[in-house]
C-alpha cells in the first residue's frame, strides 16, 4: 500500500486523527491536498492508531512518517 492509499482510506473512514511528523501536526485531507507525487507514492503501512511507517526495499518498516495523535 501506498501514502496516498492510506491517507484516503483514513479520510473515507472518517478517523478523526491528527498525524504528526517532528514539528507539525495534520489531518489527513491536508497531507492529500499538500504532498507532492513522489511523497504520496512511498510504500507505506498503516498501524491504526499508532503510526504510518514506510516500508523499505526488503519489505520491512522503516521509518515512521507520522504518528497518530
Amino acid at each position: 500500500m501506498i501514502l496516498k492509499e492510506i491517507l484516503k482510506n483514513i479520510v473515507a473512514k472518517q478517523e478523526r486523527v491528527l498525524l504528526c511528523n517532528t514539528t507539525d501536526s495534520f489531518k489527513a485531507e491536508e497531507l492529500l491536498a499538500s504532498l507532492p507525487d513522489t511523497k504520496l507514492n512511498i510504500k507505506s503501512f498503516y498501524q491504526q492508531g499508532l503510526y504510518i511507517a514506510r516500508i523499505n526495499d526488503k519489505g520491512f518498516l522503516g521509518d515512521v512518517l507520522y504518528r497518530v495523535k
